[in-house]
């Protein structure tokens, strides 16, 4: 009625004005204090996510908490969505949720999952949840009521990504729609001759399909078992007026045509007559669909040499030839109806069916999309940019190859939003060039203003009613020409008009009505966000008033710290993901600031000897990392300035030795005795050993030598160790000359890798670096060779912004060298 109508229409229309992109946007921050809560005491927090939100002003404002079972039968309902997680087509519907899945041979088959407690706010929140603003909607078995094993936690977004216009599904529900609509005589070019061609092959001698149609009726007929053919056969029987199991030929059927028009006789006989026709072609229509659902006439060999006219027939015929496919009742009844249409054919010369694949007259298709737009003004980049660019020109495409698939199938009726109503076409149609504009309105939820509404209204109805009388052997040529109907009877608050000239008289000339619409919807097509992403309106938008004062207090004094920390750090973690490991070592060195160590806060130490005897056998060092932390040490007065280092190590217990030294050794970089040296918490204990202390005629200190012994006793073979020892000393492997400054390390033995880091001095940052190495054999009696010194490469370097850091790593370490890194500084 027009009072349902009405209803319908104001709650729609209030729900557009509502803003709700920007209503959900402004409430989902207030919802992330109560998600911990939730998930601690086990509850989902699906309604809290702006898909969730989504759902809940759907439930509010439109729909209710309305079950999917509870919509009617007729008109049917199929709200699509694509799933995500199968990567597939689906529908939610009154029977439950269909999914396209895939199968081999570019095939798709219909499952049918029940899902009972699935709601239509839930099904139409999943089928709007547009990529870009929100997220997929997550729905597991316990939220549709469908059991685990049948349906996990699936993920659902816009079904325009599967399916842009929304056509797709109409291929795959046509056999399902096939076998849930009844038989009728519109069905059939000419339902009696039909029979007729029937009764006449039944009495032929000649081997056709439907001779062996009414041979298997016969013997059906003659069959004490109840089959749709038996029916069938006693239906057609008693149509003629004769018993079936008295006539092998499926009855006389001399009076076919009474089926399809009595005689004029009396006009109480005619009632009589029309009535009792009428039931008749029910009751034989009803059996031969249920024949066609469960008969196999793909096995008949006269049936099976026949040539389908769809292709895709032919194939399913040959698939189950062939191959040996079982058939659906679906797809049983859709081959049947080709078979028999082939079979008719063949006999008869003339077509039977007037619809072979569709139980549709037609489809109304409601075609929103447009052509994307070239961007050559913006710029390009920005990962939430990119994505949403990607999917549009993805969306596009698929909208694109949708209407290049079905724009020429029969039946399909295209209704484009871009398609202009000129006047002579349609007098009540709006102004060309407001159509035109009104094109590009942005449809994401934002807040319609009341010119979009009734142009978008007034517009669909013109452009809906020129694509049906352009299609008058489906909606006949006598349509409705009333004016349009318009939500907004009133006027639509456009903006003010604005004098586009001065004429002599003094007098300001005003823009048309059509130029003002015109630029207000063209500025509809800009998407606007910050603009109206607070409401004065809505209560959630003055929660955000107490966070501006303290945020823009507080936002410049920590955006000119980020600033300066982030120059740096930003260079490490381009090399945390390359999996250097060692950069949260580096992070934590540059977030404090250096400090001597207080004296005697070291460990203790064991005097040792000398460290001879000590070489590590039945180990191999996997990786070493070396930090030089110079940010104490003043290149003018080493003696009296600092240096640390950061030293670790991943060691493995060799499993194919068969000895191993119970001890591995480390030798520290400290050559004097007033070195400390400290250990990271780790799980082998370290003991720290020294040699005796030795007069240095340079210094007052006096020289020795450190180093680090792990107990590896308990240590089973192939377990690797990380080993971790931090010290300061005066950093005698540092030198300095007139323009910069030099640090040299030994390798005694292999490493699979070797990472070496230096923090320039403070204030300094190096202008230039290069590494080098010489062989430690070299030069020695046993090896008369003179010292070569090559330049090595590494195989990673770190590019530090502010070069305040040299970084670099190699790989397949010898042992036996001295390395150098000499630097400049700027």
């Amino acid at each position: 009625s027009s009072n349902d109508f009405e209803a319908a229409a104001s709650k729609l229309l209030a729900f557009v004005r509502m803003d709700v992109r920007n209503r959900i946007a402004r409430r989902v921050l207030l919802t992330v204090p109560l998600r911990w809560p939730r998930r601690l005491l086990g509850l989902s927090n699906r309604k809290l996510t702006r898909t969730g939100l989504l759902e809940y002003h759907y439930e509010k404002h439109l729909y209710g908490d309305t079950g999917l079972f509870e919509l009617p039968e007729s008109p049917q309902l199929h709200i699509l969505a694509t799933n995500l997680t199968e990567g597939c087509l689906c529908s939610f519907s009154r029977d439950g949720l269909l999914m396209m899945r895939r199968q081999g041979g570019h095939r798709f088959r219909l499952d049918h999952i029940p899902s009972g407690l699935a709601t239509v706010p839930m099904a139409v929140a999943a089928s709007s949840a547009f990529p870009g603003f929100f997220p997929p909607l997550e729905l597991t078995g316990a939220d549709v009521g469908a059991s685990a094993g049948e349906f996990g936690r699936q993920a659902y977004t816009d079904g325009g990504v599967f399916d842009n216009l929304g056509i797709r599904m109409f291929r795959s529900l046509e056999r399902s729609l096939l076998r849930d609509r009844a038989l009728s005589p519109d069905d059939f070019f000419d339902f009696p001759a039909v029979l007729e061609a029937l009764w006449q092959a039944s009495k032929s001698s000649e081997e056709t399909p439907l001779r062996r149609l009414a041979q298997v009726l016969r013997e059906a007929a003659n069959s004490s078992e109840e089959t749709p053919l038996r029916r069938l056969a006693q239906v057609l029987g008693e149509v003629s007026g004769q018993d079936p199991q008295a006539h092998p030929s499926v009855g006389n059927l001399n009076n076919v045509p009474a089926l399809s028009s009595p005689g004029s006789t009396t006009a109480s006989t005619t009632a009589s007559t029309t009535a009792s026709t009428r039931d008749h072609q029910e009751l034989v229509l009803s059996n031969l669909q249920n024949v066609m659902r469960h008969y196999q006439f793909n096995h008949e060999p006269l049936f099976a040499r026949l040539k389908p006219v769809d292709p895709e027939a032919a194939a399913l015929l040959h698939a189950t030839r062939v191959e040996g496919r079982t058939l659906n009742v679906s797809d049983q009844l859709w081959l049947n109806r080709h078979l028999l249409e082939a079979g008719f054919r063949e006999t008869t010369g003339r077509p039977c069916f007037r619809k072979l694949n569709s139980a549709l007259d037609g489809v109304i298709v409601s075609d929103v999309g447009k052509r994307i737009r070239v961007r050559a003004s913006r710029r390009a980049g920005g990962l939430v940019r990119t994505a949403m660019r990607a999917s549009g020109i993805l969306m596009d495409r698929v909208w694109q190859l949708e209407h290049e698939t079905f724009q020429d199938t029969p039946g399909f009726v295209f209704v484009p939003i871009t398609d202009v109503v000129e006047p002579s076409q349609d007098p009540t149609a709006l102004h060309p060039e407001v159509q035109r504009q009104m094109a590009n309105i942005r449809t994401d939820f934002d807040r319609f203003s009341l010119l979009e509404i009734s142009s978008l209204v007034r517009h669909g109805y013109c452009v809906g009613r020129k694509a049906c009388q352009a299609r008058p052997d489906l909606f006949g040529a006598d349509l409705p020409r009333d004016v349009p109907w318009d939500p907004i009877p009133r006027p639509y608050g456009a903006a003010a008009a604005v004098p586009v000239a001065m004429p002599a008289e003094g007098h300001s000339v005003e823009p048309a009505e059509t130029m003002v619409k015109a630029r207000t919807l063209q500025a509809s097509a800009f998407r606007r966000i910050w603009s109206s992403l607070f409401d004065f309106r809505d209560w959630s938008s003055y929660i955000y008033v107490p966070l501006f004062f303290p945020l823009f207090v507080l936002l410049p004094y920590g955006a000119f710290e980020y600033y300066k920390s982030a120059e740096r750090s930003r260079e490490l973690v381009k090399w945390l993901y390359h999996g250097s490991p060692d950069l949260s070592q580096v992070q934590v060195l540059l977030q404090t600031l250096p400090a001597t160590w207080r004296k005697g806060s070291g460990a203790a130490a064991q005097e040792r000897d000398s460290f001879e005897g000590l070489d590590n056998t039945g180990y191999t060092i996997l990786k070493e990392t070396r930090i030089a932390d110079l940010r104490l040490w003043n290149p003018t007065d080493r003696d009296k300035s600092l240096v640390q280092y950061v030293r670790r190590l991943t060691v493995m217990k060799d499993p194919d030795e068969l000895e191993h030294d119970n001890e591995f050794f480390v030798k520290l970089t400290p050559t004097h005795n007033d070195a400390q040296v400290r250990f990271p918490p780790q799980r082998l204990e370290p003991t720290l050993i020294k040699t005796p202390d030795k007069p240095d005629p340079l210094i007052p200190t006096k020289q020795c030598m450190w180093g680090v012994l792990y107990d590896f006793k308990n240590v089973p073979n192939g377990r690797v160790e990380e080993l971790s020892v931090i010290d300061q000393g005066h950093g005698a492997n540092l030198g300095r000359n007139s323009t910069g400054s030099n640090i040299t390390f030994q390798t005694f033995t292999y490493r699979a890798a070797l990472s070496m880091w230096i923090l320039m001095p403070q204030g300094k940052s190096y202008g230039s670096w290069l590494l080098t190495r010489r062989s430690d054999a070299r030069g020695r009696a046993d090896d008369p060779k003179p010292e070569k010194i090559e330049v090595v490469t590494p195989v990673e370097e770190f590019v530090s912004g502010d070069s305040s850091i040299i970084g670099f790593e190699l790989v397949g370490v010898k042992g036996g060298y001295t390395y150098e890194i000499n630097w400049t500084y700027k």
